[in-house]
């Protein structure tokens, strides 16, 4: 816990909650992408499943061995958890994965308890939250439940009642920017405040450094730029995917978010060009062809007048 800066209020949190006689079952980490929660799910997960420093189950977790340790997060196009990834389906198919309610069915194999992290949890549809909260009111005496999401505002208030809901404030400036001395000032403002963010930004520095670019080049582009532009986009998308293996869709839409924030700190008069990119951002993470919503955001942005012109 010594890499990353800020969390001070969640990491002293953490090992209490950890402990045996804290009484906590389930625990929900909120605070924008990049803050820490993965680290803090490692700590807590690892307290919850040892009985010891050095144990098996420890040193099982730490390996990414341990079969008591259950992880869930979003999957296809729509980046949902779906109701197959929490209860029994009534049909089930042979890719199917073995669903929550069926791993905290049996006791740990040698775990102190049987740990479960559902990641981005505000992506639980409908009918899974339902599913949900039928273990979140009463989990077995032996299961721990982890929950994370960067949107707090969209987790149902069913599912943040029967929570300890934990707040991973983000560190200072002058704390994130100690943390990485040398670093320019544009690489640092594009990981908005978030040290996960800008460990990952620091070790691909001259992709972050393209998508710096292509956020000025839509500012400044005539309407006779739009193909360039799409096909760059494209190309930064595939780029980022492969670095980060986000999946293509949310490579497309982090890329919008990117953009977004790189006109935002750079063009902060362009803050029609900026509310266009968010919003594209989340119709392709809505579910909608990442293709057209790129070829519409880029002709009404280049067609709009740039502030101060006639």
């Amino acid at each position: 816990m010594t890499t990353i800066v800020g969390l001070e209020r969640a990491r002293k949190l953490a090992p209490i909650l950890g402990d045996p006689s804290s009484g906590v079952a389930s625990v929900l980490l909120y605070g924008p992408r990049g803050c820490g929660k993965t680290l803090l799910v490692n700590q807590m997960a690892e307290a919850w499943l040892s009985s010891g420093e050095g144990d098996r189950a420890a040193d099982s977790f730490r390996r990414g061995t341990n079969p008591d340790f259950f992880h869930i997060a979003p999957t296809g196009a729509g980046y949902q958890i779906q109701l197959r990834q929490i209860s029994t389906p009534s049909a089930k198919r042979p890719d199917d994965p073995t669903p929550l309610i069926e791993f905290v069915r049996v006791a740990p194999l040698y775990s102190r308890h049987k740990v479960v992290w559902i990641e981005d949890v505000h992506r639980l549809n409908h009918d899974s939250a339902n599913s949900l909260l039928k273990t979140l009111e009463e989990p077995p005496a032996y299961v721990k439940l982890i929950l994370t999401t960067s949107q707090v505002s969209q987790i149902p208030a069913t599912i943040l009642s029967r929570c300890l809901v934990v707040n991973c404030e983000l560190p200072t400036k002058e704390e994130l920017t100690q943390s990485h001395p040398g670093l320019p000032d544009e690489i640092v403002l594009l990981a908005d405040g978030a040290p996960g963010t800008l460990e990952r930004i620091s070790a691909n520095q001259d992709l972050y450094r393209d998508i710096i670019r292509f956020a000025d080049r839509i500012v400044a582009e005539s309407r006779h730029g739009a193909l360039s532009l799409g096909d760059e986009f494209r190309k930064l998308a595939e780029r980022l995917e492969e670095s980060e293996k986000l999946g293509i869709r949310n490579s497309n839409a982090r890329i919008m978010e990117l953009a977004a924030l790189a006109i935002s700190k750079r063009h902060p008069n362009r803050s029609q060009a900026v509310a266009l990119l968010t919003e594209a951002h989340k119709r392709i993470l809505g579910n909608a062809n990442p293709a057209l919503v790129l070829d519409a955001v880029l002709g009404r942005i280049l067609l709009s007048p740039t502030p101060g012109t006639k």
